[in-house]
C-alpha cells in the first residue's frame, strides 16, 4: 500500500497502520508536496480474503463525514479485477475529490502490477 496509495508527488511514503480483522482499525497519513499532512482511518467492517474488503473511512480533520469504502476481487483473464466502491459522502465535491484520489492510486497499483 506504501507503494501505490497517497499523493502521486508526495515528498513522502505515506506511513500506514493497520490491523486486519473485522472491527480492526487501520490509519493512513499521507504528505503533499505543499507540506500539508492528512491522517485517514477507519475500522474494518468485512473482509472475506481473497473476495471483498469493507471499510469505513474518515478524515482526522473532520470525523463526523465518516464514508464507506467497498474493495472486490474478481477473477478475471488469468488476472484480477478491482472493483472499488466508495459511498456515504458529505457532498458532492468530496465524493469528486475522493474520484481523483482513487484514479491515481489505482493507476499506480495498475503501474506496480505490469512491471
Amino acid at each position: 500500500m506504501k507503494q501505490w496509495l497517497g499523493y502521486a508527488d508526495a515528498p513522502r511514503t505515506p506511513e500506514i497502520t493497520t490491523e486486519l480483522r473485522v472491527g480492526g482499525r487501520y490509519r493512513i497519513v499521507m504528505y503533499t508536496a505543499s507540506g500539508e499532512t492528512n491522517r485517514v482511518g477507519g475500522a474494518y467492517r468485512e473482509i472475506l480474503p481473497q473476495r471483498k474488503l469493507v471499510y469505513t473511512w474518515a478524515w482526522e480533520s473532520t470525523p463526523e463525514r465518516e464514508s464507506l469504502v467497498t474493495v472486490e476481487f474478481h477473477a478475471k483473464d488469468g488476472g484480477t479485477e478491482i472493483l472499488l466502491t466508495h459511498e456515504r459522502f458529505f457532498d458532492r465535491d468530496a465524493r469528486d475529490r475522493h474520484g481523483l484520489g482513487w484514479g491515481g492510486a489505482l493507476d499506480r497499483l495498475t503501474g506496480l502490477l505490469t512491471q
